[in-house]
């Protein structure tokens, strides 16, 4: 079996002088790859599984091929890609991770830069396959919701906080997404919205998918790079916007959707029926962060954790059911995302 080095060498025949396992990740193995006389790389192995076929590799590759062709220096640059081992070499981006306390709208006006350069000239959306989960419809929103809460209803785990886990999702998760659905439903009836016709394609964004600041780094003069493309894709506007303010790990306050809106209607890339969509939303896909804080629980889930080194079970399912119980609570509180 091949070791990281031997990986790099084969790739770009050139040995490096040290690869070190980078920590952080939940899905995949990520390594810091240094030489004695060029920049470090970033190598980056892949989770695969039977139980979910995405083409996390050829989703990231051709993500920042895009952008490399709109001459963005935000992301990392492609190098090299081995697609038998599932594996590829990225230039490095330096830089720490962010912490939610010191989130300002400067941060925020980055990642909504981010987008506008995504989005504005070519190539389009059209360049790219949908997205993981990509929705293009009211029901496709709805629908991709619904397999997940059923999903985890359905499941039964065994190990720490089995329990606790059923408890939640079938005593308070479900029944809480049940009453939103309904009233998406006959407010989207009362509004007289077609919930099956689907975005045209030159309404459809280029999206980086699960995008965040979880997904940045930040260096020394404050300017962000951004990573973990491998969900990326056209998709809805209105779902990456909603997702930006749900993940949960660095939460985006509330109060910069208004600015952010604003700021795209004024790069051309928002008007009021997409506002419009995003508000009808935000509840729903609240929801769905908290479902994907539960997937700590999910055999897939865990098996990703397994791969990327990151074994601490008990201590991760602990983690992540505050957090899917704080989430919930946060719903029913007022002046919070709607």
């Amino acid at each position: 079996m091949s070791t990281p080095t031997d990986m790099v060498a084969e790739l770009i025949g050139a040995r490096p002088t040290a690869v070190d396992a980078l920590a952080g990740g939940r899905n995949n193995q990520v390594y810091k790859v240094q030489f004695g006389d060029r920049e470090p790389l970033i190598l980056k192995a892949y989770f695969t599984d039977d139980r979910d076929p995405r083409d996390r590799l050829g989703a990231e590759w051709a993500f920042l091929n895009l952008a490399k062709d709109k001459e963005m220096t935000s992301t990392p640059h492609p190098v090299a890609r081995d697609l038998g081992r599932r594996c590829v070499l990225l230039s490095f981006t330096p830089g720490r991770k962010l912490v939610a306390d010191e989130l300002v709208w400067e941060h925020v006006a980055q990642a909504t830069d981010f987008i506008i350069a995504l989005n504005t000239g070519a190539p389009t959306a059209s360049a790219l396959a949908p997205a993981s989960e990509a929705c293009f419809s009211l029901t496709q929103h709805l629908e991709t919701i619904d397999r997940r809460v059923l999903r985890l209803q359905n499941h039964q785990p065994d190990g720490p906080l089995a329990d606790d886990f059923a408890a939640f999702v079938g005593h308070d998760l479900a029944p809480t997404w049940r009453d939103i659905r309904s009233e998406m439903s006959d407010a989207f009836t009362h509004s007289g919205w077609n919930v099956e016709v689907e975005l045209p394609l030159d309404r459809q964004w280029i999206s980086p998918s699960d995008f965040g600041f979880h997904n940045a780094l930040c260096d020394k003069e404050g300017r962000l790079g951004f990573l973990d493309f491998e969900y990326a894709g056209r998709d809805d506007p209105a779902k990456l916007i909603c997702d930006f303010f749900c993940q949960p790990d660095i939460p985006v306050p509330a109060h910069f959707l208004s600015p952010m809106l604003s700021r795209l209607q004024g790069a051309g890339l928002c008007n009021n029926a997409l506002h419009l969509r995003v508000e009808s939303l935000m509840k729903a896909y609240r929801i769905k962060w908290i479902c994907i804080l539960l997937n700590e629980f999910l055999s897939e889930g865990l098996a990703r954790r397994q791969f990327s080194k990151d074994t601490s079970k008990e201590h991760s399912r602990s983690t992540q059911m505050s957090k899917a119980k704080a989430a919930l609570s946060a719903l029913h509180t007022p002046n919070s995302l709607a």
